[in-house]
């Protein structure tokens, strides 16, 4: 084979496969993968609504828009931090100092993310019962908006790779570049709003706007969009031209990397490096030490003995890291919840329920509480072992709340609840806070040091199944027997939560010998 990089790219690719093969924990979780697809398939597999009754086709093409737009907003933004990375350590170590022209290696590291961002895209296809059910497209109509979400993903990261590499080396200029982009998209988002209040039905006016010219227009996500509804659709007008302009914008981008600086390696040195530590990390089960550029100290606090100690630790890290209690990607996910709510508020508050509840699932995920376990501060303090753990929960508690507030209020309104309602909801949206967190105790207490992550995962899932059990239960039981007088939503949600909660303080309390040793963990 004459290039070098092309045998690099396919024997990659077959010591993935063969790895995939040779490793029992990775072919049972692809297996169990595989089978929650095909349930959810079989899910939407039966025959949708009649003609008359399927929502509007576009409102599916406003939220594709909307995904993709938030998608590119949030990673090319990562330009103008640390950069993004279309290349892995091994590329740096192994690829880099190769005497090999740096246009060939660019075009490597670009067909080896777009497989990436394919993969990424793989959770879409789990979003095809409800898309099903309520817009009666099939399942190629599902494969070609994860085509679209990959490029949008693709073109996203290499528009990040190229603000890192054309501002980096100066900050005046990067903080122009950053300052022209906040104000072009407040003017659009002002555009948006006034649009919409222009109307007497925002949530038609929005699709109206999602599918408008100036959105099929709109830089990347616009494009990707339409490219994407072009291919379900099968007309040409929007396909071609979201083909072409996307094609184009990465020519341009790829130009303007090779040809304005040549030692676009440097550039990406850091974000590769920061990228491995993290994956290191995680596999190894620690946290990875990566600085923040910028940390606001503020003053001390003067509080905290004993167990407590870890709820003020917190405290200080949160307003340290962040401005407002939530976090950007909390604030996402529930505009996401919200818009998914508007969409769906004919079926009731269950869809938008559980969709939130799997979008808690990753935040969950990303929190503080799993990796304080993996810190040895808490396996120090000499305070009984459920107190610290409590004690770990408290800080989440506000967040939770808040964070549930932020969701569910929004939501009751729109599905026309009441304040009691919602306050149930609320507090099973908390509760479930609660169950992951113990989740990931109970999955430390088994498992300990045994370095498969993959039957880890799958244990957490399973566990967090059957921990939810007695609560879904329950909900099932009073909405079947109407046994209560009150509102029959307010008391399944109430029993929901109430149950979750305990089940959750019961896990805690029956592994609280997790933080005796550290070597558990």
């Amino acid at each position: 084979m004459k290039s070098p990089l092309t045998y690099l790219l396919l024997i990659r690719i077959k010591n993935r496969l063969l790895s995939l093969v040779r490793s029992p924990g990775k072919i049972i979780y692809v297996i169990f993968i595989i089978a929650l697809l095909i349930l959810s398939i079989s899910g939407g597999s039966r025959a949708p609504l009649e003609a008359s009754e399927l929502r509007d086709i576009r409102e599916l093409y406003a939220g594709v828009f909307g995904l993709f737009l938030i998608l590119f907003l949030v990673i090319a933004n990562n330009g103008f931090g640390e950069g993004a990375s279309l290349f892995t350590q091994a590329d740096v170590n192994l690829v880099f100092p190769a005497p090999l022209p740096p246009r060939r290696v660019l075009f490597f590291g670009l067909f080896q993310q777009i497989g990436t961002s394919i993969v990424l895209g793989f959770f879409l296809l789990f979003q095809y019962s409800w898309m099903h059910n309520l817009y009666g497209v099939g399942f190629g109509a599902i494969l070609m908006i994860l085509v679209g979400y990959a490029l949008d993903l693709f073109l996203a990261q290499l528009t990040a790779m190229t603000i890192y590499s054309m501002t980096s080396a100066d900050e005046g200029l990067r903080r122009r570049v950053k300052t022209v982009c906040l104000i072009v998209l407040i003017l659009c988002g002002a555009v948006l709003l006034w649009y919409l209040a222009s109307g007497e039905e925002p949530l038609k006016r929005l699709v109206e706007a999602g599918n408008s010219l100036p959105a099929r227009l709109f830089p990347v996500a616009g494009w990707t969009a339409g490219f994407a509804a072009g291919l379900i659709t099968g007309e040409s007008v929007p396909l071609i031209s979201g083909l072409l302009l996307s094609a184009a914008y990465a020519g341009l981008l790829v130009l303007l990397i090779t040809r304005s600086r040549q030692d676009y390696y440097e550039d990406v040195l850091k974000a590769s490096e920061k990228a491995h530590l993290t994956a290191a990390a995680k596999r190894e089960g620690r946290v990875a030490d990566l600085s923040r550029r910028k940390v606001r100290l503020g003053r001390s606090l003067d509080r905290g003995e004993g167990a407590n100690t870890f709820y003020y630790k917190h405290i200080i890290e949160n307003r340290r890291s962040r401005v407002f209690l939530l976090g950007g990607l909390q604030l996402l996910f529930a505009a996401i919840i919200i818009v998914f709510a508007a969409f769906t508020r004919n079926l009731g508050v269950l869809p938008a329920f559980l969709f939130a509840t799997y979008m808690q699932f990753f935040s969950v995920a990303l929190g503080r509480f799993p990796k304080e376990l993996m810190k040895h501060f808490v396996y120090l303090v000499p305070e009984k072992p459920f107190a610290k753990l409590l004690q770990c929960m408290r800080e989440s508690f506000a967040g939770a709340v808040l964070e549930a507030v932020v969701v569910f209020l929004p939501v009751g309104l729109i599905l026309g609840f009441g304040p009691p309602e919602i306050l149930c909801l609320v507090l099973a949206r908390v509760s479930f806070t609660f169950l992951f967190q113990a989740g990931s105790v109970l999955v430390g207490r088994v498992f300990g040091m045994v370095t498969s992550k993959v039957f880890a995962m799958l244990f957490y899932v399973l566990s967090i199944l059957v921990m939810a059990l007695p609560g879904v239960a329950a909900a099932i039981l009073l909405g079947v027997f109407d046994l209560i007088p009150w509102s029959r939503i307010d008391m399944q949600f109430l029993a929901l939560g109430l149950c979750n909660i305990f089940v959750s303080l019961l896990t805690l309390f029956l592994c609280r010998d997790l933080l005796l040793y550290s070597e558990l963990n």
